[in-house]
C-alpha cells in the first residue's frame, strides 16, 4: 500500500524527492491507520454496516505533522487527502465546530484490502491519558474470564486468516480491536482479572458507562469477557413497558397487534423479513428503531429508509402486519405524550424536567418519551435485581439485561415475572445460557470443574466396586432346610 501511495504521490508531484515523499507517507499511513484502528474499537453495527465512522481530522492532521516542498508549507494530511488515489480514506462530511458535528470518512476503496489485512495485525495501546482518566473516574469494578477472552482473540484470529466477505471481516476486524484492547485495560488481584470502568447516572436513573465499557461493546466480545454466564433480559422491553404503561393511562386503548408481538416477536419478525426480502436481524434493527421512537418517514436519508433501501422499504409499509404495530405502537406513544403534556412530571420517584438537566435546553416529545422509557425499564430491573436468589451472583448489568453467574431455579424465575406483572401486566424475563466463542481446545472453566467432578465421581465408585468383589460377609446366612412335611414327594 505505502509503495502505491509513494508512487501516486510522486506523479502528481513530480519535483518532490523520492525520499521525502516515502517519509510523508509512512507518517500519513500509520497515524491514519491507528486512527481506524482506535475508531473501529467505538464503532457501532450501523455505522460498520454503512462503512462509515466518525474521525477527527483536526487531531490527526497535527499528529500527521507539515509538509514543505518547492517552497510551500502545508501538512502532510492535507497533502495526501488532496487527491483520491493518495488518500486512505475519503471524508464524506466535514466536521463542524458550532454544532459540535465530527467529520465521517470511509475507507477508500482502492486500499481497503491493504488496509484491512494491516488492521489484522495492528495493535492499538490504549492512550497514557485515556487511562489516567479511567483511574481517576473509576467507581466500578466488573470481573472478567481472561482465559475465555483470550481464547476468542486466538479464534478472531484464526477466523481473519481465512476468506470472508468484506461485512463479516469488517466486523471481525472490529471485535478483534475490542478484545485486544480490553485485554490490555484488565487487571489482576488475588479473585482474578479484573477491569476498571466510569459508570454515570442520569436524571432517569439509567446508568451509562463511559469509553471502552462492558455495556457498549459488542455482544460476542462482552460475552467472551464474562465467560459462561447466564443472561435475564425483558422480552421486546420498549414495547412491553410503554404499552402497559400507556394502558394504565387509557385501558380502553387498543394494542393486540403489539402485545401479541411481545409474545411472538421471532416469528412475526421471521414472517415480516421473508415478505420483505430481508435477514430477520434487519426487521428486529427496524422494530427496535420504531420501540426507540424512530419514524417510518419516506425519506432517503431516514435511518430505516437507509436501513432497507427505498423499495424494501415501500414493501415494508405495504406489509399489513408491520403497518398494523407501528400504528398501534404509535397511538400508545401519543396516548402517554398527551397525559403529560407540557412540564415536569414525575414516575417512580424521579422527575422529567422540561428543560434537560445536561444543557438546558427544552426536551422535545421524543426526548421526554425517551426519558419514559429509561425510567421504566431502570425501575424494572431495580425490581428484578432485588428478588434474585442469594446464591447467584450479578455480573454486569446492560440497560434492560442482566447477566449472572448460575442460573435462576424455574420456580424462582416465575415468582420474580409474577411480581413483576403486578404493575406491568405485559412484561416478560426471558433468559439463556451464554457460551462465549472461543478456540479449538478451549475447555471453559465450569467444563473443567464439571469434568474433574465426575472423574472423582467416577474414580471413587471404581475404587468402591473393586473392593466389594472381594468382600465377605460375616454374617452369611445358612439356608435353613425345607421341612420334610413341606418337601416335595410322588403320590
Amino acid at each position: 500500500m505505502k509503495e502505491k501511495l509513494q508512487a501516486a504521490l510522486l506523479a502528481h508531484y513530480p519535483t518532490l524527492r523520492p525520499l521525502l515523499a516515502a517519509r510523508y507517507v509512512d507518517k500519513y499511513v500509520s497515524v491514519v491507520l491507528a486512527e481506524i484502528a482506535t475508531q473501529y474499537a467505538r464503532i457501532s453495527s450501523e455505522d460498520l454496516n454503512a462503512g462509515e465512522m466518525n474521525f477527527p481530522v483536526d487531531s490527526v492532521t497535527k499528529a500527521c505533522g507539515a509538509a514543505k516542498f518547492d517552497g510551500l508549507y502545508g501538512t502532510v494530511f492535507k497533502l495526501m487527502q488532496a487527491h483520491p488515489d493518495t488518500s486512505i480514506v475519503i471524508i464524506i462530511r466535514k466536521g463542524n465546530s458550532i454544532t459540535h458535528e465530527v467529520s465521517r470518512v470511509t475507507l477508500n476503496h482502492n486500499y481497503k484490502r491493504e488496509i484491512m489485512d494491516a488492521l489484522k495485525g495492528l495493535l492499538i495501546q490504549p492512550e497514557p491519558m485515556h487511562l489516567e482518566e479511567i483511574a481517576a473516574k473509576a467507581n466500578v469494578i466488573i470481573r472478567i474470564n481472561a482465559d475465555s477472552l483470550a481464547s476468542y482473540i486466538e479464534k478472531t484470529r484464526n477466523d481473519l486468516a481465512k476468506h470472508h466477505n468484506e461485512a463479516y471481516e469488517a466486523k471481525l476486524v472490529r471485535n478483534l480491536q475490542v478484545a485486544t484492547q480490553l485485554m490490555q485495560l484488565a487487571k489482576e488481584d488475588d479473585a482474578g482479572a479484573y477491569v476498571e470502568e466510569y459508570w454515570e447516572e442520569i436524571d432517569s436513573g439509567r446508568v451509562h458507562g463511559h469509553g471502552l465499557s462492558l455495556q457498549r461493546i459488542p455482544k460476542e466480545v462482552r460475552h467472551a469477557a464474562l465467560g459462561h454466564c447466564y443472561r435475564y433480559d425483558i422480552k421486546a422491553a420498549s414495547y412491553a413497558l410503554m404499552t402497559s404503561y400507556a394502558q394504565c393511562i387509557d385501558p380502553t386503548l387498543k394494542a393486540v397487534a403489539v402485545t401479541e408481538y411481545i409474545r411472538y416477536r421471532r416469528a412475526i419478525r421471521k414472517r415480516i423479513a421473508g415478505d420483505i426480502g430481508v435477514s430477520e436481524d434487519t426487521i428486529k434493527t427496524v422494530l427496535t428503531a420504531i420501540g426507540f421512537g424512530a419514524r417510518l418517514k419516506d425519506n432517503p436519508y431516514s435511518a430505516i429508509c437507509q436501513e432497507l433501501g427505498r423499495e424494501r422499504f415501500h414493501r415494508l409499509l405495504a406489509n399489513t402486519e408491520f403497518a398494523l404495530i407501528a400504528k398501534q405502537f404509535d397511538a400508545i406513544r401519543n396516548t402517554i405524550s398527551n397525559a403529560f403534556g407540557a412540564g415536569d412530571f414525575e414516575v417512580g420517584g424521579r422527575v422529567c424536567t422540561e428543560l434537560d438537566p445536561k444543557d438546558g435546553t427544552k426536551r422535545t416529545k421524543n426526548q421526554k418519551l425517551a426519558w419514559l422509557y429509561q425510567r421504566l425499564e431502570t425501575f424494572a430491573m431495580e425490581q428484578f435485581i432485588e428478588r434474585i436468589p442469594p446464591g447467584c451472583k450479578q455480573l454486569l448489568v446492560v440497560h434492560d439485561c442482566l447477566y449472572l453467574d448460575r442460573p435462576i431455579p424455574t420456580a424462582q424465575l416465575v415468582d420474580i415475572k409474577r411480581a413483576l406483572q403486578e404493575w406491568c401486566t405485559t412484561l416478560d424475563v426471558e433468559g439463556e445460557s451464554v457460551v462465549p466463542i472461543h478456540a479449538p481446545g478451549y475447555v471453559a472453566r465450569y467444563v473443567q470443574a464439571s469434568r474433574a467432578a465426575e472423574a472423582e465421581h467416577g474414580a471413587r465408585i471404581a475404587a468402591e466396586e473393586q473392593w466389594a468383589a472381594f468382600y465377605e460377609s460375616p454374617r452369611v446366612m445358612q439356608p435353613t432346610p425345607v421341612p420334610a412335611a413341606f418337601q416335595a414327594r410322588r403320590v
